[in-house]
């Protein structure tokens, strides 16, 4: 045996070492939708085209025994009696569209190269808050019965949807450059408050205009000062708004706050000279739904912002892993950024954005079905929830909703630990973003429409 011939299975030996184990599958590009994303598309798709085809080919099926009784009922009960129950079939068809919107829309708004950061749930939180101030004026049946049902969940939300998307189109137009012309600042800002201007006075011809016909005790007294206020502020935020936001998040985010002053100018004016029938109740419950989740808020943003601010300033989104990196090589491999970035990562993300909001929102959901129900008598409508007060109700013998409210505390506490612990590959954050704003949508809207109910006595 010669000296190469000891030589080579050394070499082969730290040949071995040096190459990986295992080769650790790379992300999908941005452009190409998952296994799993398509075939929730196809089943979202599949199931309203059954339903809508359902109804048009066999409506005593479709129409008459599952849609019409279960579904769409309910939303004209609610707009002509008010409160109308959800039930169990509704309620699950909802959540199961839902979720399924979700992620088709995700997937669809990676593709087209949408921003999906901490600032997208910025951009719609005034629509969420929008969609709770006019379902408010709802209650207080400021619209003509001829288009109240548009006003009533879940229909609000599609219908405010189409605002969404025409301020988004809108929007991008007003960013637009031209390759043959310089377009100068200023030129674009114009563009962004001629947009804000005529979506806001469209918006109030829409949806307000006809109230004051509706209800001749609705008076302009805080009406129209609020419109002329509105697109002030609405102005203001478009033009101002960071250069970093892109046309579409500077348009939703300044119409969005623009048509939430436009409604509560509504409030305003219901509160001195109330068109409908009012209880006069106190303002404390102001401070006991918002002032206990922004108390909460306020402290997980103390205690994350330093990590949250040490990963930044390394590159680091927290929770989204960079790009490039499968999360299947993130949790069985050991990549060189993995040990610094997982140091800080748990209490950075309690100072995120999408954690504040949704933790903000669900606590505001529990703490104002308790105050609304338990102290000023309100019910509730949806199904799981009743069923938790109910049991409150059999503990106690009497009041039952601060189990509701336990509950949602609970829960809210789990969904803190699930978005403290869970990671998700570059590509998914779209998916990220519409999960927080769906919290949003069954948590926050809820919540704020319940306050306003308790603050106009509706």
């Amino acid at each position: 045996m010669t000296e190469d011939d000891l030589s080579e299975p050394l070499e082969e030996e730290e040949k071995a070492v040096d190459e990986p184990s295992q080769d650790w599958p790379i992300p999908l590009p941005d452009d190409q939708y998952s296994t799993f994303e398509l075939w929730a598309t196809r089943v979202l798709l599949a199931t309203l085209g059954i339903l809508f085809l359902g109804s048009i080919l066999i409506p005593s099926i479709f129409w008459d025994a599952f849609l019409g009784p279960m579904v769409w009922d309910p939303v004209i009960k609610d707009a002509e009696q008010g409160d109308s129950g959800y039930n169990s079939i509704n309620t699950m068809l909802f959540t199961v569209v839902l979720l399924l919107f979700v992620i088709a829309l995700s997937a669809r708004f990676r593709k087209m190269g949408l921003p999906a950061d901490p600032r997208t749930i910025l951009v719609f939180i005034p629509w969420v808050v929008m969609a709770s101030v006019v379902r408010v004026l709802e209650d207080s049946e400021l619209f003509p019965s001829s288009y109240q049902a548009i006003f009533i969940s879940p229909i609000i939300h599609f219908h405010l949807a189409v605002w969404v998307i025409l301020a988004a189109l809108l929007g991008h137009w007003a960013d637009r450059k031209s390759d043959k012309h310089i377009i100068s600042e200023v030129a674009i800002k114009g563009r962004f408050r001629m947009v804000v201007i005529g979506i806001l006075l469209l918006m109030w011809i829409v949806m307000y205009a006809s109230a004051f016909s509706n209800n001749p005790d609705v008076g302009p007294l805080w009406t129209i000062p609020g419109l002329m206020v509105s697109i002030l502020i609405a102005c203001w935020l478009a033009g101002d708004t960071s250069a970093e936001w892109s046309g579409i998040e500077r348009s939703l985010f300044s119409v969005g706050w623009g048509a939430v002053l436009m409604g509560l100018a509504f409030w305003m004016q219901f509160s001195h000279y109330p068109w409908h029938s009012a209880t006069a109740n106190p303002a404390w419950p102001v401070l006991i739904i918002l002032g206990i989740p922004t108390l909460i808020c306020w402290q997980m943003y103390r205690w994350g912002n330093p990590a949250r601010m040490k990963m930044l300033a390394c590159g680091y989104e927290p929770g989204i892993l960079p790009e490039g990196i499968s999360l299947d090589e993130w949790e069985k491999g050991e990549p060189e950024i993995k040990k610094e970035y997982e140091a800080d990562v748990r209490w950075a993300l309690l100072a995120d954005p999408l954690v504040l909001a949704f933790t903000f929102g669900q606590l505001c959901d529990g703490l104002a079905t308790w105050v609304g129900i338990d102290f000023f008598g309100y019910s509730e409508k949806h199904v799981v929830s009743s069923q938790i007060i109910e049991w409150g109700q059999e503990i106690t013998g009497s009041i039952g909703a601060w189990l509701f409210f336990l509950v949602k505390a609970a829960l809210t506490t789990l969904l803190i630990l699930v978005f403290t612990q869970v990671r998700v590959e570059h590509r998914q954050r779209h998916l990220r973003v519409l999960i927080v704003l769906a919290l949003l949508i069954v948590g926050l809207a809820p919540g704020l429409r319940d306050l306003g109910r308790l603050l106009l006595g509706v």
